[in-house]
């Protein structure tokens, strides 16, 4: 498992931790081989959301995987300056938001979608239980 963390933007981020826990995170599904997370402005990410979503709007997080044979690579582009702003808003620190994103954009990765109640109550279980083991 590899996991590579690339920074478009002027923010600082803390690569390492960010990559030791989203190959915990990742380790919930044995068949992801590598993820890249990528930062980038608010300008990037909405122009990736319009171009991939056919969205013409910011948002917090895109991910993308990638299929072959029974492996999977995957990437998960994050809008910092939302992670920042969300942070603020519900009182937790950056690198905390940006958990939470770097965990939902890994199990879109391995499969999960939100589209419907099922899905996302599924989906927000399997992120609670990510979101325990890579906080022990």
């Amino acid at each position: 498992m590899r996991v590579d963390v690339i920074n478009r933007t002027k923010f600082p981020i803390r690569k390492k931790d960010i990559q030791e826990k989203a190959l915990k995170a990742a380790g919930f599904f044995k068949y992801i081989q590598e993820i890249s997370i990528v930062f980038v402005t608010k300008q990037e990410i909405k122009k990736l959301n319009k171009i991939y979503r056919k969205k013409d709007s910011v948002t917090d997080v895109l991910s993308f995987s990638y299929k072959e044979n029974d492996q999977i690579t995957g990437e998960i582009i994050i809008c910092y300056e939302i992670a920042r702003s969300d942070a603020r808003q519900i009182g937790v620190r950056v690198s905390d938001m940006i958990d939470v994103f770097v965990v939902h954009g890994i199990v879109h990765i391995a499969g999960y979608d939100h589209k419907t109640v099922k899905q996302q109550k599924e989906m927000e279980e399997v992120e609670k239980n990510i979101h325990t083991l890579i906080n022990k």
